[in-house]
Parts: structure tokens; C-alpha cells; sequence
């Protein structure tokens, strides 16, 4: 279920994959995009709100072995690219809890959300699906 509660500036990255993950679709041209948006980013139309699968695959991915301060006890990390049919844009995520000689692309993955949100885009990520 969806959580209504809703924190302006930060709210998209905590709503982002809630059991049906709300995204954008434009509908004159039928562009979905992978992160939400309220208006289409060629000509500045609204968008409506449509639903994705909280499961999808890796488009790509590429393993930090450096970071800023925030992630340098972290590395080596891995970012993804995730993908889902019929979505026309790509999400930038971390993958956890697999060894980065493991990640292949088109491993599926499941999207999760950190217990005690900071609403920053780091409290969305994905592990093995």
C-alpha cells in the first residue's frame, strides 16, 4: 500500500517504490519515466501518475571502489541503472548485499527503502531479487 504521508522536497525518493511504485507518464506523446515527475521534461505539460512493480533488472552497473565522505567507509559499492518494461528512462540506485563480482546485468532486483528515512535519494535502494 501506497503511504500517503507526503514530505514536499523529499517525498518522491520516500514514495518512490512503496509496494506499486508511482511514477509519470506523459500522455501525449505516452513517455513513461522512471522517476516520478508532475510535468513532462520536453514541453512542460503536467504528467499523470502511474504504477510500476517494485521487482526489475539491471540496465548496467559499475562498482565504486572510491566515494565522497558520506560512502567512503562503504566502498567498494555498487551503482546500478535499474530497468522496467515499457518505462522509457532509467533509475540510479546502490545495490547491497551482493559481492560485486556477482552483479550481472539483467539480474533481477528488488527495490527497498530505509527504516528511518532521511528523504534523500540514498533511502531508496535495491537488493537481489
Amino acid at each position: 500500500m501506497l503511504n500517503e504521508t507526503r514530505v514536499y522536497g523529499g517525498w518522491r525518493y520516500y514514495q518512490v517504490f512503496q509496494s506499486v511504485a508511482p511514477q509519470s507518464k506523459f500522455t501525449k506523446y505516452g513517455t513513461v519515466f522512471g522517476t516520478p515527475r508532475s510535468h513532462c521534461m520536453e514541453c512542460g505539460a503536467p504528467t499523470e501518475w502511474v504504477n510500476l512493480p517494485l521487482t526489475c533488472k539491471v540496465h548496467t552497473y559499475t562498482t565504486c571502489y572510491f566515494g565522497s565522505q558520506e560512502f567512503l567507509n562503504e566502498t567498494p559499492f555498487t551503482l546500478i541503472l535499474v530497468a522496467w518494461p515499457g518505462v522509457d528512462t532509467l533509475f540510479l540506485s546502490r545495490l547491497i548485499g551482493v559481492d560485486p563480482k556477482d552483479v550481472e546485468i539483467g539480474m533481477e532486483v528488488r527495490a527497498k527503502f530505509r527504516r528511518l528515512s532521511q528523504f534523500k535519494p540514498t533511502d531508496v535502494y535495491f537488493v537481489p531479487a
